[in-house]
């Protein structure tokens, strides 16, 4: 049952969505961009607060008090679909995702995706890759945090796939905080269940942020290896049996 209310739920949230496509144009085109980004947030929450409810998901969320008061770049593991509603829940401010390229066809969340100030990355491209980047920062820089997922990819699995280079050139464009964001058994709610939404208990784990880098600092390539041996450690300690 809890598939069936789950997909009810979640099929007229995405029509409503649509209805509000017009108002966003209109703030998108005309409006001040405080607003626009209000509304997106508002609807965003909202629609991430009641997947995870509806989902069955029983949260603990560890760490919060390590959310910085100003935009970051966050990082996290990715097991499943459903981290981005978890971490726009946990995480409750305006939040953008560096999203794969593929996902901007699909009818409606593509569109959505757009909205939230995301921005759409095709690794296969190295020039788009980089404007993807920079895209990116820009947006860190004008107050929207930015979520990446380095594995490009979900593990659908408690095991980390292998990060992708460059995930942490936003921060160092942006010179924001890098904040490590570990996800424990998100995939337990759908993709462990051959794709059927089910129960599950979840953990979120909020690192300490790392400051951001100044020239003569530690390069980019090792806060990466600081950042995966930080979600690394946290899968470990905080395993749900």
């Amino acid at each position: 049952m809890t598939h069936i209310f789950f997909v009810i739920f979640f099929v007229s949230y995405m029509l409503f969505i649509a209805l509000t496509f017009p108002l966003h144009y209109y703030y998108g085109k005309k409006g001040p961009k405080d607003k626009k980004r209000n509304l997106v947030y508002k609807i965003n929450r909202s629609l991430s607060k009641n997947i995870v409810r509806f989902s069955g998901c029983d949260l603990e969320i560890i760490g919060k008090e390590n959310i910085p008061d100003q935009a970051a770049l966050y990082v996290s593991n990715h097991q499943s679909y459903m981290d981005i509603p978890l971490l726009v829940h946990v995480l409750d401010q305006p939040l953008g995702f560096v999203a794969k390229k593929e996902l901007r066809k699909v009818p409606i969340i593509g569109k959505w995706i757009y909205f939230t100030e995301s921005v759409f990355i095709d690794r296969k491209d190295i020039r788009q890759s980089l404007r993807a980047i920079n895209d990116a920062s820009k947006k860190i820089k004008d107050g929207h945090s930015m979520v990446i997922f380095p594995e490009g990819t979900r593990s659908k699995s408690s095991e980390m796939n292998p990060f992708k280079p460059g995930s942490l050139k936003i921060a160092e464009k942006a010179k924001s905080y890098v904040v490590p964001v570990t996800i424990i058994d998100s995939y337990k709610l759908y993709e462990g269940n051959k794709s059927r939404v089910r129960p599950a208990k979840v953990k979120i784990v909020i690192s300490k942020p790392l400051p951001p880098q100044e020239k003569g600092q530690e390069k980019t390539s090792d806060n990466t290896v600081t950042v995966l041996n930080t979600l690394k450690e946290n899968l470990k300690e905080h395993q749900i049996s």
